[in-house]
């Protein structure tokens, strides 16, 4: 009878955590914004064989080619104006649907142009077309905070403020993103 009532408190107890984890998870949007992202990984989608960095969803793929070859550029402007190299290389996804973009970048809003999320760069699919023009600025801009995350050492590590990060980023890119 001790084991059978010791076994239900057991069973109650993860119950619980899992219930009171969920809610956490639910009720705190950064949380739910990263888990979505994680979920949705950018790097989870083919990689384009002349660069392995640019990950692409279906009919993406001509996009991904054009951010390929604004990347070695966008890279060495970001490395030279933040001084040093990426600590990482850069992930780059590239979405052809408003849904699946909005489910990538962890928000869930297909409106954003781009996003930066755990150093992984999330390009709508609105810069490949009627806004292309903003490719290069905004693909700069993202970078710039990609570089800034990979020189985290820590997630436990407090955040530069928004201020900062974002008008690093808008200097770098010249604008972009402002």
């Amino acid at each position: 009878m001790t084991r059978h009532r010791l076994f239900k408190g057991v069973v109650a107890g993860v119950v619980s955590f899992i219930i009171v984890g969920c809610a956490t998870v639910l009720a705190v949007p950064m949380l739910r914004h990263y888990l979505v992202a994680v979920v949705n990984d950018p790097t989870a989608l083919p990689a384009l064989e002349t660069d392995p960095r640019v990950h692409y969803a279906a009919g993406a793929k001509a996009c991904a080619l054009a951010v390929a070859s604004l990347l070695p550029p966008a890279i060495e402007r970001v490395e030279k104006a933040q001084r040093r190299p990426f600590a990482r290389e850069p992930a780059i996804g590239v979405y052809a649907s408003h849904e699946a973009y909005a489910k990538a970048n962890g928000l869930e809003d297909p409106t954003i142009a781009a996003t930066s999320r755990s150093g992984r760069v999330i390009l709508s699919p609105r810069l490949c077309d009627r806004e292309f023009s903003r490719l290069d600025g905004v693909l700069i801009h993202e970078l710039s905070h990609a570089h800034l995350v990979g020189w985290r050492f820590s997630l436990l590590t407090r955040r530069p403020p928004s201020w900062f990060t974002e008008g690093l980023a808008v200097m770098v890119s010249a604008g972009a993103g402002a």
